[in-house]
């Protein structure tokens, strides 16, 4: 789809997707779902809630991962339906997330495959977004750039085979193992929660492909950037469609805010396989189609920039809420305690 496709209507279905044609208005809530908010909650109130009904409980031992997680995920909806006049308790899903929500929720992504009742809002968006305003001021032209593709990232998503489909990411080393002075790919973090199950000899292979991290400016030295999805979208993949360099990444299966599956391969990306093992037949077609390589890159731009008018945002996201708050109820399950606010038995 074309930047100009990308219209507030077309925005605003896609960001309410299943619940966009409301079937049902009231839902029992377990406390398993997510964090049930109101427009008065408080990060006190938000940690009650996490320990009262265990969800998150990953973040429960630590305070700060507790106080970054309200404010990237719970404060930005509480102002928003505070600003709406919205008092009605609602639910968020507060992480990266590919679950099928039964219940309506509040969520940063939703899985393209099996999204459920997930409608998207902008959130954890310094992370996602901040970049691509740092873009001009380190990129360079396409033709300037390095004729080399780099990717750098922590192991995030599935590393175990008898847990489902592998990560793009778990791929890595068989990249690597190509030895090409072209291709400059690493991890730079290794995260306990992707590597349950994976065993010693397959923990060492990974952690022999560590490499240092490489910040914004190095990586827009590049000519191809890889953009592979972790838990649920890849963080850096709007700086990237916004920079000169074209990127190459497998068909989205996550969607957040910033509309995903509109991007149209060998229009905006160059599509590769999910276990990447065409990643060097990918870079040599790129190289011997320049001139198409940099007409995606201009596509990707205007994407990108279609998503960044802060009026446009501000005004999608209180429509969201706003048909959240008026077609969703929520109650009190016999088994849920949620501390947050008074739900209906």
């Amino acid at each position: 789809m074309s930047a100009a496709g990308l219209t507030l209507e077309a925005r605003a279905a896609f960001y309410l997707g299943r619940y966009r044609k409301p079937r049902a208005h009231t839902f029992a809530v377990t406390g398993r779902e997510g964090v049930v908010c109101t427009r008065a909650t408080s990060l006190e109130r938000y940690a009650q809630s996490l320990f009262a009904t265990g969800w998150r409980k990953g973040i429960q031992a630590d305070p700060d991962a507790i106080t970054n997680n309200y404010r990237r995920y719970v404060r930005p909806l509480v102002a928003l339906f505070e600003a709406g006049g919205h008092d009605g308790p609602f639910l968020v899903i507060d992480d990266d997330n590919r679950r099928a929500a039964t219940v309506p929720s509040l969520a940063k992504s939703r899985a393209v495959e099996k999204p459920g009742l997930c409608l998207l809002q902008p959130l954890n968006a310094e992370r996602h977004f901040t970049h691509v305003l740092d873009v001009p001021s380190y990129d360079r032209p396409f033709a300037a750039k390095s004729d080399t593709l780099v990717w750098r990232g922590g192991t995030a998503g599935n590393f175990a085979p008898d847990k489902g489909p592998l990560s793009p990411r778990a791929k890595i080393p068989a990249l690597a193992a190509l030895r090409r002075a072209d291709i400059d790919v690493g991890y730079t973090a290794f995260r306990p929660s992707a590597l349950r199950g994976v065993d010693a000899a397959a923990r060492a292979e990974l952690e022999a492909h560590r490499k240092p991290g490489l910040i914004l400016p190095f990586q827009l030295r590049h000519r191809y950037l890889l953009s592979l999805e972790g838990n649920d979208v890849a963080s850096g993949l709007k700086w990237m469609l916004a920079s000169n360099s074209v990127v190459l990444m497998p068909p989205p299966t996550a969607v957040t805010w910033a509309c995903e599956t509109f991007l149209e391969p060998f229009v905006h990306y160059v599509p590769v396989s999910p276990d990447l093992h065409d990643v060097p037949e990918r870079l040599e077609w790129c190289r011997a189609n320049l001139a198409a390589c940099q007409e995606i890159t201009q596509a990707a731009q205007g994407f990108v920039a279609a998503l960044m008018e802060p009026r446009a945002n501000a005004k999608l996201a209180a429509r969201v809420a706003r048909h959240y708050a008026k077609h969703v109820t929520l109650v009190r399950a016999d088994d849920c305690v949620v501390p947050l606010c008074d739900l209906p038995g």
